[in-house]
């Protein structure tokens, strides 16, 4: 796991700008609510952004684990090396799982909707948003939890459709690699 981390950390440095949306305003997204909530959610997030997405509490990305399948794509590009660390650093906390699971399927494009049920609908991340080093480190993170997997016999679907995603994920890298230039 360590290596996994170390890419994360050199891949992603500090001085990232933020998206200009946080967590507060993304979690409103996905409660549904309306113009006026959405609006003060997004004050709470402007009046205290984090300096660094090293500075994103764990409790925060706790509370929010929904959050992160509406943040913009530079918010996500801010966030994602946060969730990934988050994932990674807690893996005993079952507080976490959800944190996980979503910052997995962020990437690869499945994942379970409200109510258990898997949705083809969620948004899959674009390689092109990231650096050739952060995909590299996305793909080693992916590959942590994910390649296990493939290594245990089942019948389940949702294993198959998240090793599925990992390739889709890989290819679309390879598709685009360079990505954004370095920062």
């Amino acid at each position: 796991m360590q290596d996994v981390l170390d890419a994360i950390d050199a891949a992603f440095p500090t001085d990232l700008p933020w998206g200009g949306m946080g967590l507060h305003e993304a979690e409103a997204i996905d409660d549904g609510a309306g113009p006026e909530a959405r609006r003060r959610a997004g004050e709470a997030d402007r009046r205290h952004p984090p300096a660094s997405w090293r500075e994103v509490e764990t409790d925060d990305l706790a509370r929010f684990p929904h959050a992160i399948f509406h943040l913009s794509d530079d918010a996500f590009r801010f966030f994602a090396p946060a969730f990934m660390r988050c994932s990674l650093m807690a893996i005993d906390d079952p507080r976490f799982d959800e944190v996980r699971a979503r910052t997995i399927h962020r990437f690869i494009g499945y994942g379970k909707g409200r109510g258990g049920r898997v949705s083809s609908a969620t948004p899959a991340c674009d390689p092109r948003c990231f650096t050739s080093a952060q995909q590299a480190a996305i793909t080693r993170f992916l590959e942590y939890w994910l390649v296990p997997l493939g290594d245990a016999p089942s019948g389940d679907p949702l294993q198959r459709r998240d090793l599925e995603g990992l390739e889709a994920w890989r290819r679309a890298c390879e598709d685009r690699r360079g990505g954004l230039p370095g920062w």
